[in-house]
């Protein structure tokens, strides 16, 4: 059903990706070019959605037939088939390897022709989408940690522990929980997490992240006494150094009458960098 090359498909013409061309056709015996082309296409129409859609369907239903190529392309290309703002990656593997006992195996093809470390991200931003929707089981979760999911990837903002956070404010399962934390993730790095912002995570999820803990690891959770609220005091810190060096970077001018264009010089500004206490 995988892996299988299929030969007496034939791969259809160039007038594939044409308005008159039924997207699930164009997916799932395009050439990659011109699967890539009809996306194209699709995405400048109305409703762009659907026809997206049923472009991937076609291209999952060449997978199964033995003919990955099409789905490699998605994945390696997620940002041009996005389905309302919406990446495709977790849904399409969901779809492939969902209650499947080769599902390691099926999500590797998958990712076949990504780097090691485009991999990694694929798969680990896969996990979080599914964890954070509430999409697939705890056995789709394995099979993406097993094939390369980090279940302690950092977010944009450079805490780790979000898709343990996420898992929790999500309501996931004693075993899911305890999973993603036997795969790596820390309660504690997710509870900074959690604390960094708490208007929009809530102390009920900070609550609920440490029931959580207590019950998996048997050890009372949660950093107490002083501690907490001085790990806070120097993030914050932290982050007001990060957004005056930013500033300071966007203050960044020409250098005048320079013989060489790309050189440049920086603006002097004699603010001085605020000392982070207890340190």
């Amino acid at each position: 059903m995988f892996g299988k090359k299929n030969k007496d498909k034939n791969v259809m013409s160039p007038d594939v990706v044409s308005p008159s061309a039924k997207p699930f056709n164009a997916g799932k015996n395009g050439s990659v070019d011109q699967f890539l082309a009809a996306n194209k296409a699709a995405s400048l129409i109305p409703d762009a959605g659907a026809g997206q859609q049923e472009l991937q369907n076609g291209a999952i239903q060449a997978f199964k037939e033995g003919r990955p190529e099409n789905v490699q392309a998605v994945l390696l290309n997620r940002d041009d088939f996005k389905i309302d703002g919406k990446d495709a990656v977790a849904d399409i593997l969901l779809k492939l390897a969902g209650g499947n006992d080769k599902a390691s195996d099926i999500i590797n093809l998958a990712v076949a022709k990504h780097t090691e470390q485009g991999k990694r991200s694929a798969l680990s931003y896969a996990l979080n989408d599914a964890i954070s929707r509430n999409i697939g089981d705890k056995s789709f979760y394995e099979a993406l940690l097993k094939s390369g999911a980090n279940a302690n990837v950092e977010n944009g903002r450079g805490f780790t522990g979000v898709i343990l956070a996420n898992a929790v404010t999500q309501h996931h399962s004693l075993s899911v929980v305890k999973l993603l934390h036997e795969k790596g993730a820390s309660f504690d790095d997710a509870r900074l997490l959690m604390q960094s912002d708490k208007k929009f995570w809530g102390t009920d999820c900070i609550e609920s992240l440490n029931a959580y803990q207590e019950k998996i690891t048997g050890k009372p959770a949660g950093i107490t006494g002083d501690l907490s609220p001085k790990v806070l005091e120097i993030i914050e810190q932290l982050q007001q150094q990060v957004k005056d060096i930013t500033e300071r970077l966007d203050r960044v001018e020409p250098a005048v009458n320079s013989p060489q264009p790309q050189e440049t010089k920086i603006v002097q500004n004699k603010k001085r960098y605020p000392q982070v206490k207890g340190l």
